[in-house]
This record gives C-alpha cells, sequence and structure tokens, in this order.
C-alpha cells in the first residue's frame, strides 16, 4: 500500500518537472490531480483491509466449526454444498451489482462478509484435516505466491494485460481438468491439476491486481471498487490457498 502511494506521487512529481502541466494551469486542476491520487490510494488500503477482514471471517468460522461434529456433517452433505453453492453464487452477481453500478458500499461488504461466512462454514473440515503446522505452512505459501503475483501485476502493467487471455483459457483448462478428476480419482491427476490450479490462479491474481487498479484509476468512485476489488482477490487467495492444501495432503499419502 506504501508502495502504491510513494509511485503514485513519483508520477505526479516526474509529471510536474517535464512540465505536465501548462503555465496556464490553475492551482484547483493540480489540486484536483491530487485529491484524485490521495483517494485511489485511500481505496487501494481499504481494498487489502476488506480482504483480510474477509479472510479472518473466513478462516475464524471455519476454524471454529471443526469443534462441531453437527456443523461438520452438515458442511459435508451434497444438498448443504448445493444450497450454499446457489446462494454464493447470487452474492457473487449481486456484490458486482451493488458496488460497481449502485455504489452501495455498505450493502456490497456485507454481502461480501456473508459470502466470506459461508465458505468459513464449508471449510471447517480443513482443520479437522491439517494441523495447525500444516496450515500455516499452506497460508504462509499463498500469502507469499499472492503478494508476489500481486506486485508483478502492479509493476509490469502491459504484461499482466496481455496474460489476461492466457489467464482465462487456463482457467477453462482447469474446470475440465476438475470435472475430469470426479470420475478418474488417480493421485497423480489431483496433484497435477492442483499445480495447474496454482499456476492458473497466481496469473489471474496478477491480472486482477492490474484490472482493479485500472478501474480505480478511471473510476469516479474508488472506493466502491475497492470493494468489489477486495472480493475478486479473496476469491484469488481463497482458490490458491485451496490447491496448496490438496497438494500437501496428496504428498502426506505418497
Amino acid at each position: 500500500t506504501y508502495i502504491y502511494v510513494i509511485i503514485n506521487k513519483e508520477v505526479i512529481s516526474m509529471y510536474e518537472e517535464n512540465n505536465f502541466y501548462q503555465t496556464n494551469s490553475t492551482n484547483n486542476e493540480k489540486s484536483a490531480v491530487s485529491e484524485k491520487t490521495l483517494n485511489i490510494s485511500l481505496a487501494f488500503s481499504k481494498m487489502f483491509l476488506w480482504m483480510f477482514l474477509g479472510l479472518i471471517v473466513t478462516f475464524g468460522i471455519a476454524f471454529l466449526s471443526s469443534f462441531s461434529l453437527e456443523t461438520l456433517i452438515l458442511s459435508l452433505s451434497w444438498p448443504i454444498v448445493i444450497i450454499v453453492g446457489i446462494i454464493q453464487i447470487i452474492i457473487c452477481f449481486s456484490i458486482s451489482k451493488q458496488a460497481l453500478v449502485k455504489l452501495n458500499k455498505n450493502v456490497a461488504l456485507i454481502l461480501f462478509l456473508i459470502y466470506s461466512a459461508l465458505n468459513g462454514f464449508l471449510f471447517g473440515s480443513i482443520f479437522v484435516i491439517l494441523n495447525a503446522k500444516t496450515f500455516v505452512l499452506a497460508f504462509g505459501l499463498t500469502a507469499g505466491l499472492f503478494l508476489f503475483m500481486g506486485l508483478f501485476g502492479l509493476i509490469f502493467k502491459n504484461a499482466a494485460r496481455k496474460l489476461q487471455t492466457f489467464a482465462y483459457v487456463g482457467l477453462v483448462f482447469l474446470l475440465i481438468a476438475s470435472l475430469i478428476s470426479f470420475f478418474v480419482t488417480q493421485d497423480w491427476l489431483i496433484t497435477a491439476i492442483s499445480a495447474l490450479g496454482i499456476i492458473v490462479f497466481s496469473i489471474i491474481t496478477m491480472v486482477d491486481m492490474r484490472f482493479i487498479v485500472d478501474m480505480m484509476n478511471n473510476s469516479s468512485n474508488p472506493d466502491s471498487v475497492s470493494i468489489y476489488g477486495a472480493f475478486v482477490l479473496y476469491l484469488d487467495f481463497i482458490n490458491i490457498f485451496l490447491y496448496i492444501v490438496r497438494i500437501i495432503l496428496s504428498s502426506r499419502k505418497n
């Protein structure tokens, strides 16, 4: 976040040093540019704050759910999984609409936290399967990879934009491979799909980071974009985490 603020300040400074502003530019125009830069920087900071809050809600509820056998049984039953999945799909579209179209930040944030809570309900079994050391390892690897790809997307703008098509083609292949894994339950296939998932969502993280920054720069309300961005990056983080967990569990069997 601080790096982002510094970069924006350096860009403004560079423009001023190279006479980007004409000599007849008013102080109000310069002030407006500075204010927009500050608003974007604050929105960028809030985005990671909301994302972190979503992760806390998810893993907090998952941890608490792991102590209740009844909750675990419910979270693993197919009818409940399907119902929760449908609700989450509806919430996904609702968050986008509330944050980007209606600019209703409070509703979008509440929906995001509800989505995070539902994920926590479904993830209770993770804390039963993994011990604390393994969870910390998986979370640390996810955080490191997420941070690296996010910074890559911010620094190498053109590369991030060019990889967008590749990322979503990879996502299609990942979905197809995941469907195949329902019928072919070989350990090597699950490991290969998990590795592909990590690669695909790492690239998507980079693409999403660049896309969100572009949205903020072109939006008159970057604060609303920050909630949408938090939700998108939260999904990227969760997917990378789950695929890393699958690889860890697969390695245990071997």
